[in-house]
């Protein structure tokens, strides 16, 4: 969690916004699920997202990510159910 926590305060733009990160981090930045965290939402209700593309295409950014981990909570939760034992398992 600590490791997740200090990565985000850069890629999601908590310390600095995106565009100001060099552009190979925030390459990075903008294929992970960090921009949908933070950064998209701010440059949504600031105007800097400029077009109905651009706004569709982050909140279906938001979509897909939020699919993506709701499969791998799933996945992780069905695991740990079959291996769990709460009194001499």
């Amino acid at each position: 969690m600590e490791l997740h926590a200090g990565v985000s305060l850069f890629l999601a733009g908590r310390i600095a916004p995106l565009a100001l990160l060099p552009p190979a981090v925030a390459g990075v930045a903008g294929a992970l699920w960090f921009r949908s965290m933070l950064a998209f939402p701010v440059d949504l209700l600031t105007g800097a997202v400029h077009g109905a593309d651009a706004i569709v295409r982050g909140l279906a950014s938001q979509v897909v990510w939020l699919g993506i981990w709701i499969v791998a909570y799933r996945i992780a939760w069905s695991r740990g159910i079959r291996k769990y034992g709460a009194v001499g398992g």
